[in-house]
Parts: C-alpha cells; sequence; structure tokens
C-alpha cells in the first residue's frame, strides 16, 4: 500500500497563491466583457489537468509534481471562473438593456412573422378585465 507523505514545505508555497487566485476571481473586478467561449475551454484544460494529476500521482509521479500540477489547474479554473464574470454582450441573454445597434421599430416587431406584439398585449389585456374574477375551468 502506498502512503501518501506531502511536502510541507511545497504546500506552504503553493496555497497562498491559489487561495490569493481564488479570492481575486470571485472579488477583485471583473473584466469588461465576458468571454464564454474562453472560460469553457479554460475549465475544460483546468478539469483535464487536475484528473491526469490525479490518475499520475496514483501511478507512481513524485508528489511535488503532482502538487504543482493540481495547482496549475486550480489556478486555471480561477482564471476562468474570472473570464466569465464580465458583462454579457446580448448573445446569451445576459440582460446588458437596449441593443444600440438595433433601430427604433414604429410598428410590428421584426420576429420573421410580421405580428403585432403591441396589439397582441391589448388583446390579452382586454380579455383579462372581461374575465377578471371567473373561475377557469369547468366545475359542472
Amino acid at each position: 500500500m502506498y502512503q501518501w507523505q506531502f511536502n510541507s514545505q511545497a504546500i506552504s508555497l503553493v496555497a497562498p497563491l491559489i487561495i490569493i487566485a481564488m479570492v481575486f476571481s470571485l472579488v477583485g473586478p471583473a473584466p469588461r466583457k465576458a468571454f464564454h467561449r474562453t472560460a469553457l475551454v479554460v475549465m475544460i484544460a483546468a478539469v483535464l489537468d487536475i484528473s491526469l494529476a490525479f490518475v499520475s500521482l496514483l501511478q507512481g509521479m513524485p508528489q511535488e509534481e503532482g502538487l504543482l500540477f493540481i495547482a496549475a489547474g486550480i489556478f486555471a479554473a480561477t482564471i476562468a471562473t474570472w473570464l466569465a464574470r464580465g458583462e454579457s454582450g446580448g448573445e446569451d441573454g445576459g440582460g446588458g438593456g437596449e441593443d444600440k445597434d438595433q433601430p427604433d421599430w414604429d410598428g410590428p416587431q421584426p420576429d420573421g412573422l410580421g405580428f403585432d406584439w403591441d396589439d397582441f398585449d391589448d388583446h390579452r389585456s382586454d380579455w383579462e378585465e372581461d374575465h377578471r374574477g371567473r373561475p377557469v375551468g369547468n366545475r359542472s
């Protein structure tokens, strides 16, 4: 059976750096723009790095090297977290307000069907006023 013996000097050097990186990625200033795809790629690389480090440690890799690979994976995960914290550009429903690139429309919205959503909302409001207080469903 393999006995785990961690080098306390290596841990004492790496642990504070990882803690600082984690705190900065969650509390520090976010980037101006979110980089979701880049963050996903970096996070996948971090998970693969940590997984391979654990497998390598179980196969007999020196513990200091394995610890450095795990620390690198954790650091990459904190970078991915930081990259994903920026403001979304609206492509994924981030709710960043009005899109300044779109023109103002006075008529029906260009949803491809020519549907007048304002007219629909007016009809829905009229229907709601007519049916207020009536039970829903058939109670016979």
